[in-house]
């Protein structure tokens, strides 16, 4: 737990190493750039807290991913990051809500372009 500590640059991709960590959660901070992908190796984790940094770009999980951490995963405040077209068919329209934070914000407005 890193949460509030002024980290500031990229979200390291070798957490994706530490298969045995359950959670994650780096929020509050000054992260920036995009999420690593290799985050999604880490089978046991069951809570990664990303929000209230910089991050951008499109979310880069799975939906299995997604739907496996539910509401264990918050990427709110992050208005940079967006929701690519592979997650947006899934139906899981949870993840909109885990980046907005608010059910009126539109997924036009955080699906990736």
């Amino acid at each position: 737990v890193a949460n509030g500590n002024a980290l500031q640059g990229l979200v390291p991709m070798e957490l994706g190493g530490l298969q045995y960590l359950r959670q994650l959660d780096l929020s509050n901070n000054k992260l920036e750039g995009g999420i690593p992908p290799d985050l999604e190796a880490m089978a046991r984790l069951a809570c990664l807290n990303l929000s209230e940094n910089f991050l951008a770009g499109p979310v880069p999980f799975s939906a299995g991913f997604v739907e496996r951490l539910g509401p264990g995963l918050d990427l709110r405040g992050n208005p940079g990051l967006c929701v690519p077209a592979s997650l947006g068919d899934t139906g899981y329209s949870g993840l909109l809500l885990l980046l907005s934070g608010d059910a009126a914000d539109s997924a036009k407005k955080i699906s990736c372009t």
